[in-house]
């Protein structure tokens, strides 16, 4: 009878894992791209979520491989990592809501890399402040997540030696980011298209959607 009872425990258990495995699916990405130029940056530009402020049951996650050229090494510049204007997310301990992994030591892939929340400061580069990331082999992994709203990601990226990784040529400069420069801008969005005030556009481009694309 011990043995019966046994069985049936083992059964349940198995059960219970598989429905919580078709109730949390894994929505995972994984994209590789190779590094082409030293003296010039490729630009990665995407996003994930929705900006709908809904708390998913899962992590949408996705992955992205960029591989140097043998001997090289990859280096990466944020321009943006983080959720879209105006929407919450968390910055406290673990990046919970949503956030980067960046795995740029080839001896630690097994384990996790470096996380930020957000535009963390220590993560995002401006055109008067670049940070640079570099890998120390010609192998870099990026994992971008959220469970809470859109997270976007802007990295620029090329691949470098110890004679060029200190030298920053014009494209790895990120461009300065799209903001609203007006406080009452959404009370302007009406206006937005207003033939007599085109400063409106100009000067409320988040809020009017005419931020430059890319």
């Amino acid at each position: 009878m011990e043995d019966i009872r046994i069985r049936k425990d083992a059964t349940l258990v198995y059960v219970l894992v598989v429905m919580a495995a078709l109730l949390v699916p894994s929505e995972i990405l994984a994209l590789k791209m190779v590094a082409t130029s030293s003296s010039s940056c490729q630009t990665l530009t995407t996003s994930l979520g929705s900006d709908n402020g809904v708390s998913n049951l899962y992590y949408q996650k996705s992955w992205f491989f960029i591989q140097a050229p043998t001997g090289k090494q990859v280096q990466l510049i944020f321009a943006k990592a983080g959720a879209s204007p105006g929407q919450s997310y968390s910055v406290g301990y673990g990046c919970t809501d949503q956030g980067v992994e960046v795995k740029i030591v080839s001896g630690n892939r097994n384990i996790t890399g470096a996380l930020f929340c957000g535009d963390d400061p220590a993560l995002i580069s401006t055109s008067s402040n670049i940070i640079t990331f570099t890998s120390d082999n010609n192998l870099a992994i990026l994992q971008i997540y959220t469970l809470l709203n859109k997270f976007n990601l802007q990295v620029l990226y090329r691949y470098v030696d110890s004679s060029t990784a200190s030298t920053i040529p014009s494209s790895c400069v990120p461009t300065p980011p799209c903001v609203d420069q007006y406080s009452n801008c959404a009370d302007l969005i009406d206006y937005c298209t207003d033939p007599n005030n085109p400063q409106i556009a100009s000067g409320c481009p988040v809020s009017c959607g005419t931020c430059p694309s890319g």
